[in-house]
């Protein structure tokens, strides 16, 4: 009867710390996930960013051939 009390406590006491072990994993790979999302929310900034200077270069170089070109 112990031996059998003393066992479950055993496998009991295992699954605790296996439990524990995918605990920690599963945050670092949550850490890495909010890294990924932080990464792709700076590149998607910069191409809209990107997107807008070269819009706004394009208008104004026209402006200015129209400037050039009517004086």
């Amino acid at each position: 009867m112990y031996d059998s009390i003393l066992y479950i406590k055993q496998v009991f006491v295992r699954e605790q710390k296996e439990f524990k072990v995918i605990q920690m994993k599963w945050k670092s790979f949550e850490q890495k996930i909010k890294k990924l999302w932080q990464i792709n929310y700076n590149l998607q900034s910069q191409y809209k960013i990107k997107n807008y200077v070269i819009k706004a270069a394009g208008k104004c170089s026209i402006f200015l051939i129209c400037v050039f070109f009517c004086f």
